[in-house]
């Protein structure tokens, strides 16, 4: 009396239960403990240029080559529209260039100075835009 014939089920249920808590808690800590350094808030400051001239440091070079007046903004327009450049937040002070994920927001600030608040993505040097603002 009191003696439980085999249970067909229960120690492949209980191991079964067992292996889908561990998987649903690695998904958790896994997903949760992603790369902290790009999901963190920052503000940069800098200019809005194109990435063909912020690579040279200057527009000079780009403005002589196409005969361009000497225009910032003309010349940043003329390599994004005409020659494949991207916008970038470039920091002349230092040299830093940055890549912008969005390319539509930065088209209303060519040329000027921005702080620019967003999450930075150091693997591909991409700044993931949250806002522009003009000023120093």
């Amino acid at each position: 009396m009191g003696e439980r014939g085999p249970d067909p089920g229960g120690a492949h249920m209980n191991q079964a239960a067992t292996t889908m808590i561990a998987i649903l808690f690695s998904a958790i800590i896994s997903f949760s403990g992603g790369d902290s350094q790009r999901s963190k808030i920052r503000n940069f400051r800098g200019e809005i240029w194109d990435s063909l001239c912020a690579a040279r440091g200057t527009h000079r070079k780009v403005e002589k080559m196409y005969n361009l007046p000497n225009d910032r903004e003309q010349c940043l327009l003329t390599c994004i529209e005409r020659l494949g450049g991207k916008y970038v937040l470039y920091t002349p002070r230092t040299g830093d260039t940055y890549q912008l994920d969005d390319q539509q927001e930065p088209k209303r600030y060519a040329g000027q100075k921005v702080k620019v608040t967003g999450t930075y993505d150091k693997s591909t040097n991409t700044i993931h835009l949250r806002e522009i603002v003009a000023g120093p």
